[in-house]
């Protein structure tokens, strides 16, 4: 999975729009939940973001997503979770971006 995400900043109260791809790397398609989010340092989410995905077997596909930037300037994780549903047991696949919100100049 890959997060199309390189700023390191953001700016509050605003909206912004992600890409995120996601490759399935197996001989079988590969479906699921695909949640973006920015957290806390403690891992809570502020806003939050999600939508099924099907990819179909060893293909790729990009998804959009926007989001509403929190309004309080602060540290946060940029954190996308592709869950398959395939395997029992199996590990979600996640992407995290270090980003810091900043105030509007």
């Amino acid at each position: 999975m890959y997060t199309n995400f390189w700023q390191p900043t953001l700016e509050a109260g605003g909206k912004r729009r992600f890409i995120v791809m996601v490759i399935n790397d197996e001989y079988r398609e590969a479906t699921g939940k695909l949640t973006l989010s920015l957290e806390t340092s403690a891992g809570n989410a502020t806003v939050r973001s999600e939508r099924p995905f099907t990819i179909p077997a060893l293909g790729q596909q990009t998804y959009k997503f926007d989001l509403e930037i929190p309004s309080s300037p602060g540290d946060f994780i940029l954190k996308a979770v592709a869950d398959a549903r395939q395997k029992l047991g199996s590990v979600p696949t996640i992407s995290r971006r270090k980003v810091k919100v900043i105030s509007k100049t």
